[in-house]
């Protein structure tokens, strides 16, 4: 089924700005040098300097507060599904309490019975996409609030990718730690922006095909 995009948000990287965001594959982004752990230097994207909040949920909170203010409405009644860094299965207290927090500063938007978490980092994004195309076929007529947010701004995070080699640095390619918050109002509709993907379980989708043949 095709879905159709009503209203989107996006505060990506250091400029907190959605038509530079729109522009990330051809416009290259803006370098700011951050330390962390023991002396260690690398160049990121972030919206604020790394130590300018209390916990990583505090900044994804306003990570999320900086795409709602592109919005000229809130889902107030609308089913909400939210995107989030992964939470292991020893950190649900603290995705409990962040929750609790969103629902505290944005009842609306966050309300239990209208929110679906996928606490799974990049892969809840396929799962949230799918399960909003399961709500608009049960019902055509509703209208889904997609909402990604994530920051590599932690200084274990840096650590852990300085010591595999990924950082990007001026001279050379690599990972660019960055952070933002992507927000999309979605509804059914004939014409619109038509997604589908496989789960190939590291298999090309041309691999799985000629499998099939066989």
């Amino acid at each position: 089924m095709a879905m159709r995009v009503l209203s989107r948000a996006l505060a990506l990287g250091k400029t907190c700005d959605p038509e530079w965001a729109l522009r990330l594959a051809t416009v290259p982004a803006p370098w700011q040098s951050i330390s962390f752990g023991q002396d260690q230097h690398c160049q990121g994207a972030f919206c604020w300097p790394m130590n300018s909040f209390a916990s990583h949920e505090a900044r994804l909170q306003s990570l999320i507060q900086l795409a709602f203010g592109q919005l000229e409405r809130l889902p107030e009644q609308d089913s909400v599904l939210l995107v989030t860094p992964e939470f292991g299965p020893y950190a649900q207290d603290r995705l409990a309490d962040w929750l609790n927090d969103l629902a505290t500063q944005y009842p609306g938007p966050f309300a239990k019975n209208r929110l679906r978490v996928f606490p799974y980092g990049s892969a809840g994004v396929p799962m949230a996409v799918a399960h909003a195309q399961d709500l608009l076929i049960a019902d055509p007529l509703v209208r889904i609030w997609l909402i990604g947010v994530d920051s590599l701004a932690q200084h274990t995070v840096l650590e852990a990718l300085s010591e595999k080699g990924r950082l990007s640095s001026e001279t050379g390619s690599g990972l660019l730690p960055s952070e933002g918050a992507v927000i999309l109002e979605l509804c059914a509709g004939a014409a619109g922006l038509q997604l589908e993907w496989q789960v190939t379980g590291g298999q090309s989708s041309e691999q799985q095909r000629a499998e099939q043949q066989r």
